[in-house]
């Protein structure tokens, strides 16, 4: 038997037989993230502390290594290592309400509520700036290197999405918990964890984030740079140039929201993926350059709610997991626009829908979505597998459908090619347990895929034709949300201790 990983909170065994994790397990404290303390709890919790703190000394002295072999499919032994790479903050946040109508199309200061107004109320206190935990959903690799870490703000379950930010401003609300924010973390294979106070962690909130990045689901990064032309629409205010010349912004990614609408919660569906630069001189959290501007973003398109899954493909094309159709669409932002510009008519979107053999969306379980070659690999959480996608058939015209006004988005639906399943329901069941969610999906290397059960905490390595590799069970318990590789290791954000890890496979 030999020592896993150890916390403060819990200390995991495993046998070196064990490759599933599904026994010889001692938990010193069964939760890895525990609740705040209640009155005496400061000395039961300092108790397992020196308990713990005792135990490992006792085990290290004896010889008990920090990673785990385990037994890979050819008889090789194997370890990994669990580590710690940021732990995510709280947010103090305004209730802004009234600032909100002018904000979502002329770039009115969201952060500031008319304070005069008696209808900019929250269900439990007036005006307050209230607390609320950031929840860590989804990572990217930048081009530099730098791992970007997408979060979302914890919805009171006292509103749906619905009733949450509705017009009526003489009804409760709960409009701030809508916001969304970015970590950038620096050095992520580090010992120590990253965070602000060292210098390793920038979190940003995009000035108009309650639209433009309302409840993220997913981020992907994409083309090292995209041009915009002087003569471009989006580089136009009142027939005037914006630029003397044309411009390139760097390290593009995109973002997608879980979520019905980017306006108020009780109006039509009207929400999509986001386009956006890295640059820190543009995104940075400011309104921008202009009375008119609208904080940092470069383009947005409003023909996907509930998007759970996001992957880039060339220059300033995505796709996206069409959570509210159980569809795939592969956006075509074009040209971007000026940072903070309102054009956003320049895109094309074409959808393919599967029929009885829809993709499912799980509520606030994120499907991430990888791109190898021609085929798109989907962790269709809803349904339990994994399946894959050919982006070069070519399918067949079914109908057009259109965005809402002002936008009025065209958008191409196809049918006829069909998904592939990769790995079943039933294959994935024998290995995570009974409850399956598929969530996090990464490429570990140009052969392996890494598929993350969020309903269990284990992740299982495959082939790109489905053949089970090994599956390692983290420990962590139910959470894990999405997940990307970098450097031959996988990082995983944990919805449940909010927490983003490393996990190194040697």
């Amino acid at each position: 038997m030999k020592l896993l990983y150890s916390t403060f909170d819990k200390i995991v065994f495993r046998s070196a037989s064990n490759v599933t994790g599904g026994n010889g397990e001692i938990f010193l404290n069964e939760r890895p993230h525990p609740a705040p303390a209640a009155a005496g709890g400061h000395r039961v919790h300092s108790e397992r502390v020196a308990a713990a703190l005792l135990l490992l000394a006792i085990l290290f002295a004896c010889g008990v290594g920090a990673t785990e072999p385990e037994s890979g499919p050819d008889g090789r032994t194997e370890t990994f290592r669990l580590t710690t790479v940021y732990a995510a903050g709280m947010a103090t946040v305004p209730t802004f309400r009234r600032a909100l109508g002018y904000t979502m199309h002329h770039g009115g200061d969201v952060t500031t509520a008319d304070k005069s107004n008696g209808h900019d109320k929250h269900a439990d206190q007036p005006g307050a700036r209230l607390p609320r935990p950031w929840i860590p959903v989804d990572l990217s690799v930048a081009p530099n290197g730098e791992l970007w870490l997408i979060q979302r703000l914890q919805q009171s379950p006292d509103f749906d999405d619905m009733s949450e930010c509705p017009v009526d401003a003489k009804r409760p609300a709960d409009c701030e918990a809508l916001l969304g924010s970015t970590v950038t973390l620096r050095q992520p294979q580090a010992a120590k964890a990253a965070s602000v106070a060292n210098g390793r962690a920038t979190l940003v909130i995009d000035y108009n984030a309650w639209h433009f990045m309302r409840r993220p689901s997913a981020i992907a990064f994409g083309a090292a740079q995209v041009w915009l032309e002087p003569n471009d629409p989006g580089a136009m205010h009142d027939k005037r140039r914006l630029l003397d010349k044309r411009v390139a912004f760097k390290n593009t990614f995109a973002t997608c929201a879980e979520h019905r609408t980017a306006n108020f919660s009780d109006q039509p569906f009207f929400i999509g993926p986001t386009l956006w630069t890295a640059d820190p001189a543009i995104y940075n959290g400011t309104k921008g350059a202009y009375d008119w501007s609208n904080g940092a973003h470069l383009d947005m398109v409003h023909g996907t709610a509930y998007c759970m899954g996001i992957a880039f493909e060339r220059d300033t094309r995505y796709w996206t997991f069409n959570g509210n159709f159980g569809a795939l669409d592969l956006y075509d932002f074009g040209a971007p626009h000026f940072p903070g510009h309102y054009y956003h008519n320049n895109a094309t979107v074409t959808r393919y829908r599967f029929g009885d053999n829809a993709l499912t969306r799980l509520p606030n379980v994120p499907s991430n979505m990888v791109l190898v070659g021609n085929d798109l690999f989907i962790a269709d959480s809803g349904n339990g597998r994994l399946v894959a996608f050919d982006t070069a058939a070519k399918g067949r015209f079914a109908e057009f459908h259109f965005s809402l006004p002002p936008e009025l988005q065209r958008i191409q639906v196809l049918e006829g090619v069909p998904l592939r399943d990769i790995a079943s329901r039933q294959t994935l069941g024998k290995l995570w347990g009974e409850e399956v969610a598929p969530s996090g999906l990464a490429l570990l290397n140009k052969q392996t895929l890494a598929l993350a059960n969020h309903a269990s905490g284990h992740i299982t390595l495959l082939d790109l034709d489905g053949k089970v590799l090994r599956t390692i069970d983290t420990g962590l318990g139910k959470g894990i949300g999405g997940m990307t590789a970098l450097g031959g290791a996988l990082y995983f954000a944990h919805m449940v201790t909010r927490k983003v890890y490393r996990l190194e496979i040697k």
